[in-house]
């Protein structure tokens, strides 16, 4: 498994790991900026979960769903997902 430490992980490649792991996977090749509103570039709450939980598994950190719900940006995903990370809020893998 890939190395997904706070060390590992910075800040300014958290959005280009999400585009790749986390929004890929859901939209495919559908160019996504960094402030680009999620459910402006075809997303629905059904694919906003689908990204959260893959960004969940990956990064192994609780993110809320709510908060990302409200600025449903990859920006936010990577503060939130990075504040998690930096606080060391990381879950044990199963």
């Amino acid at each position: 498994m890939t190395d997904i430490s706070p060390a590992a992980t910075s800040a300014a490649a958290l959005p280009g790991e999400l585009r790749e792991h986390c929004y890929r996977p859901v939209l495919g090749d559908t160019p996504v900026g960094a402030t680009d509103d999620f459910f402006a570039l075809g997303a629905d709450s059904i694919d906003l979960m689908r990204v959260v939980t893959a960004a969940q598994d990956h990064y192994r950190v609780e993110i809320d769903v709510a908060e990302f719900f409200e600025a449903p940006t990859l920006d936010r995903l990577a503060q939130i997902v990075g504040r998690e990370l930096a606080a060391g809020r990381v879950q044990a893998a199963s």
